[in-house]
C-alpha cells in the first residue's frame, strides 16, 4: 500500500508527500481537474490519546462548501469501528442540502476512522470539506 507522509494546503490545492516502499514523491492535487467522482479520504484510526478505553462516539459535525458554481455535487460520510474491514454510511450530502451538519453515530467503540468520499459532481466543483469535528466521551473505568 501506499502511505501519505504528510499533507499541506495551499491556495485551494493539497499537496500529498507518499511512499509505496520503494517509490517516493509529492503530488499535488488542482480543483480544476478534480475528478466527476470516486475521489475519497479517509482518516487515520482515532483513538484521541486513549487507546486502550471505550469511547461513547456521539456525532460527528461535517462543514461542507459549495465553491458557487456545483451542480448535482453529493458527499458521504462513513466510519467504521476498531478496525473493521466493513465501513458503515452515516450520510449522503446533497449539494442542496445544510452542509454544515452534525451527524449522529451513536457507537461505542475504542478507535473510529472515517472516509470522506466525494460520490458524484455533476458540474466538476465538488463540495469542499472544511473541517470535521467528532463528539466523544472517554467511558470511565474501560480498558
Amino acid at each position: 500500500g501506499t502511505n501519505a507522509a504528510g499533507l499541506y494546503a495551499e491556495a485551494n490545492d493539497l499537496l500529498a508527500a507518499w511512499y509505496d516502499g520503494t517509490n517516493y514523491g509529492i503530488d499535488q492535487t488542482s480543483n480544476a481537474v478534480f475528478p466527476n467522482s470516486g475521489a475519497l479520504v479517509d482518516t487515520l484510526p482515532l483513538h484521541m490519546g486513549e487507546p486502550t478505553k471505550s469511547k461513547s462516539f456521539n456525532f460527528v459535525r461535517v462543514d461542507l462548501e459549495d465553491p458557487g458554481t456545483s451542480t448535482g455535487a453529493t458527499f458521504q460520510v462513513q466510519y467504521r469501528l476498531n478496525f473493521t474491514t466493513t465501513w458503515t454510511t452515516l450520510k449522503t450530502i446533497a449539494v442542496t442540502d445544510a452542509l454544515n451538519v452534525d451527524i449522529p453515530i451513536g457507537r461505542v467503540g475504542r478507535r473510529i476512522q472515517f472516509m470522506f468520499n466525494w460520490v458524484t459532481s455533476g458540474s466538476n466543483n465538488p463540495l469542499r470539506l472544511r473541517s470535521f469535528t467528532l463528539n466523544y466521551k472517554v467511558l470511565p473505568g474501560t480498558y
